[in-house]
């Protein structure tokens, strides 16, 4: 799923990605989650929480956080992991402007 958002940051306009990983296709339904109910919850709880909003005062949840590309990752991350459970990301990419981006990712733990 990819979804982006104009924001004002020194002219910066991040679009972002997401990537699941490790999920588990629901036997009644056949999908691992209702692709409506993912749009509305990036909707809700990222884009219009950062569109057309200045990233240093805001967006709540980058209250006091240098808005870098890896601290967006890592935000959109936080509002969105608990949003979409039992699923999980794998990888999230911000990109500010093109072709600059980064891509957090799930690390597995060691065995």
């Amino acid at each position: 799923m990819t979804s982006a958002a104009s924001v004002n940051a020194g002219g910066q306009a991040p679009g972002f990605s997401t990537q699941f990983c490790d999920v588990e296709v629901d036997p009644e339904t056949g999908y691992v989650m209702d692709f409506g109910h993912l749009k509305r919850t990036v909707d809700e709880a990222v884009i219009r929480r950062l569109d057309r909003r200045h990233l240093n005062h805001d967006v709540d949840f980058l209250n006091g956080i240098n808005p870098t590309a890896e601290n967006i990752a890592a935000g959109i991350w936080k509002q969105l992991a608990p949003r979409v459970a039992p699923a999980r990301f794998c990888s999230i990419t911000v990109s500010s402007p093109p072709p600059s981006s980064v891509t957090l990712k799930r690390v597995a733990a060691p065995r």
